[in-house]
């Protein structure tokens, strides 16, 4: 190869080389968003109160007789522990079911949390005691007693749908009560586990 093609070769790659990175160079630079919404609010709502009705009760020692209401959509009350002599008799009224419904935003499992210190207990009454709650749900039921704080756990099968809670419980007389309507207040928090 003569030393005149060697100097063509050269300038035309250079050449090539030269024009290539003769024009202006662009760099391009995104950005690239990630975004995230969160929502993990609890709504709840009382439907209605626990409704017992109007019963007469006398206490005969060493008696405690109770109330039991059920959970199972029936609106059953069973009286109990009569045995010396007490007695409660229904005298009017409706028997209803407590029922509150939560809601998610999507399926959970929420913890029910129960404090004694929240409880207000038939205020004016000192001889009826609300001693344990029932609930159920679609998918689970059970009770606890009133004397102790305890966190029970509820299912909420389908997200942006209110989930329906029934309660009942148990009422104790401990002696005959005066005439009057009494009710007690029950605090239930609904928390994330």
């Amino acid at each position: 190869m003569e030393l005149k093609t060697l100097k063509a070769l050269a300038l035309t790659s250079a050449t090539v080389i030269g024009l290539a990175m003769a024009g202006p160079a662009y760099a391009q630079t995104e950005t690239l968003t990630t975004s995230i919404t969160t929502s993990s609010a609890i709504t709840t709502n009382v439907v209605n109160g626990t409704q017992y009705g109007t019963y007469l009760i006398t206490v005969v020692a060493p008696d405690n007789p109770t109330l039991t209401m059920s959970t199972d959509g029936t609106n059953t009350i069973t009286p109990a522990g009569t045995g010396s002599g007490s007695q409660i008799v229904f005298v009017s009224g409706t028997p209803d079911e407590g029922a509150l419904t939560v809601e998610t935003p999507a399926p959970s499992i929420l913890d029910m949390d129960f404090l004694t210190a929240s409880l207000v207990d038939f205020a004016g009454a000192s001889n009826l005691g609300l001693t344990s709650i029932a609930y159920e749900t679609a998918t689970e039921s059970g009770s606890f007693l009133t004397n102790a704080d305890t966190t029970e756990t509820i299912t909420v099968v389908a997200g942006a749908t209110p989930e329906p809670i029934a309660f009942g419980g148990v009422i104790t007389a401990t002696a005959t009560p005066a005439d009057g309507a009494y009710s007690a207040d029950v605090v239930l928090d609904f928390t994330y586990p």
